[in-house]
C-alpha cells in the first residue's frame, strides 16, 4: 500500500485510487470467503486437493523467482 501510494504520484487523486483498489480487493476477497463452502461442495474432496497442489506449486515458483530477483538485485548473479 504505502509503495503503491508512493508510486501513484503528487496529489490525492492517486491516493484515492489505491485506496479504492484497496477496498475493492478486501470487498472481492470477503465475497470469495463467502463463496469457499459452495465452491468446496462443487469442486469435492478431489477437486479441492488438485487446487491446493496448483497453488502450492504457484507459491513456490513465486518464492523462486523472488529469491532470483534479489540475488540479482545484489549483483551476484547477471
Amino acid at each position: 500500500m504505502i509503495l503503491l501510494v508512493g508510486q501513484s504520484g503528487p496529489g490525492w487523486i492517486g491516493t484515492a485510487a489505491v485506496l479504492g483498489l484497496l477496498l475493492a480487493m478486501i470487498f472481492a476477497t470477503y465475497l470469495f470467503f463467502l463463496a469457499a463452502p459452495v465452491l468446496e461442495r462443487l469442486l469435492g474432496r478431489t477437486g479441492t486437493v488438485v487446487i491446493t497442489r496448483l497453488l502450492g506449486m504457484l507459491l513456490a515458483a513465486l518464492s523462486v523467482q523472488f529469491v532470483i530477483d534479489g540475488v540479482r538485485g545484489t549483483g551476484l548473479i547477471g
